[in-house]
């Protein structure tokens, strides 16, 4: 693997405890493995800011000077808070970035807001590179509603906040002709019950469930069963578990990217405890690209053979859009390689093996303005492991974020780097993130 010389970002004292900078890697990776669900767990509301908080924190930053615009762009379905957009810089370069789809997977966050704070404060040659060349959209968090989902998990009358990954949302027939299978009838703390917004996405921007599709689109089982699962036809290819677009999450991030026009986008995530089969330790964060029929050899849920192209890659990405992306991604990897700090933990940087999900936000939307993509999966969800490493995921987020950012304000092709698509091919897959045959598809 080509390894580079990484500009060092701001260090770590900015987000983490001193008496955290001095962890060993074996502390580290004790903290990030030790998610026995028998295990005593704080899952009060934790380090992550409320809804209530993250509003405040944004509008104080927007009042501050011009450099940062803030619009509410929706509202989430069950609780009607805001879903906030921030726009920085004024480059020819979009980015466009959603973080915590998924209420369960906070991490993402603090990174953001400390990268605002910088943006917005600071004056240096990398402020006013980033300022200068790239056009940010972000949408810090997606998922109001499951970001501030509460339930009383040892039933002793304490609501505790878990996170959720759905939003809190009923399905009836106006949404749809069946009820999707990405949607929950209910939870044990809203009987309501919710959507999966990263299935809800359709490869048609303006797609109207019970407008646009016909009962025959939707799949039913050996016995005429209902299943959930939607089919869409484009250019010759059946994109299975398609999404109907019933939230407003989704209509708001599917209007705010078309609206950016983006070259790049990303998605912040967390999935279980991977492993680097290498080490055998918990990973910091794995990375996936999608990418076109080129590599259709290289991908490691499909067979060129015998599965449809759809099935396994995206036949809607060319080879320089796959290109841009999949270095992008490697990019970032190597960048925590290099950054690894007091925690070599950073130094297990893995591969999130990469299939089609045409209910999510990549592969619906990177299509539709040629936009290089990139997920950032970080170790563990909220409710199943608390806030264990903590600010660990955090600055792991915010150095990713920073190296990417700086770079392609210098380079918006990203082939000045050194980095070959081989080098993220060889990079390897992450064990136990997801099921066998599966990949992202399952937890992403």
């Amino acid at each position: 693997m080509n390894r580079r010389k990484f500009m060092k970002v701001a260090g770590l004292a900015a987000v983490v405890p001193a008496s955290s900078a001095s962890a060993t890697s074996s502390q580290t990776n004790n903290i990030l493995q030790s998610a026995d669900p028998l295990d005593p767990i704080d899952l009060g509301t934790g380090p992550s800011l409320t809804n209530e908080q993250l509003t405040e924190r944004l509008r104080l930053l927007a009042q501050k000077n011009d450099r940062m615009d803030l619009q509410r762009i929706g509202k989430s379905a069950g609780r009607r808070d805001p879903i906030w957009e921030v726009q920085i810089g004024d480059g020819d370069t979009s980015i466009h970035i959603i973080n915590q789809i998924h209420g369960d997977e906070p991490f993402g966050t603090e990174a953001l807001m400390s990268i605002f704070r910088r943006l917005v404060d600071g004056n240096s040659r990398l402020v006013d590179s980033i300022l200068d060349n790239l056009s940010l959209t972000v949408i810090p968090r997606a998922n109001p509603d499951g970001a501030m989902y509460t339930e009383d998990e040892n039933d002793d009358g304490e609501e505790q906040r878990l996170g959720l990954r759905q939003n809190i949302q009923s399905w009836n027939s106006n949404h749809s002709h069946q009820r999707p299978y990405y949607h929950v009838e209910e939870f044990p703390g809203d009987e309501r019950g919710g959507y999966d917004p990263n299935r809800d996405f359709n490869i048609k921007p303006d797609f109207v469930s019970t407008v646009d599709d016909t009962p025959d689109m939707w799949q039913t089982d050996d016995d005429g069963e209902p299943t959930g699962v939607l089919e869409m036809e484009r250019d010759g290819h059946t994109l299975e578990e398609s999404g109907v677009q019933a939230t407003p999450a989704v209509e708001a991030i599917t209007r705010s990217f078309l609206n950016a026009d983006p070259d790049y986008a990303k998605t912040i995530h967390s999935q279980g405890l991977p492993l680097d089969p290498e080490t055998g330790e918990v990973t910091i964060l794995s990375v996936m690209a999608p990418y076109g029929p080129m590599y259709a050899e290289e991908a490691p849920f499909g067979d060129p053979e015998e599965d449809a192209t759809a099935d396994f890659v995206n036949p809607f990405l060319d080879q320089e859009t796959s290109d841009r992306g999949i270095r992008l991604n490697e990019l970032c990897a190597q960048a925590l390689e290099e950054y690894a700090g007091p925690w070599s933990a950073f130094e297990t940087g893995t591969r999130f093996g990469y299939t089609t999900l045409w209910g999510s936000y990549l592969d619906t939307l990177c299509p539709q303005t040629d936009a290089a993509g990139m997920l950032y999966e970080l170790p563990g969800q909220t409710d199943s492991v608390g806030d264990r490493a903590y600010y660990m995921k955090v600055e792991a987020t915010r150095v990713a974020l920073l190296e990417s950012f700086t770079q392609l304000a210098q380079d918006p092709s990203l082939t000045q780097t050194g980095i070959e698509v081989d080098d993220y091919f060889d990079r390897p897959l992450a064990e136990g993130s997801y099921e066998e045959g599966r990949g992202a598809s399952d937890v992403s």
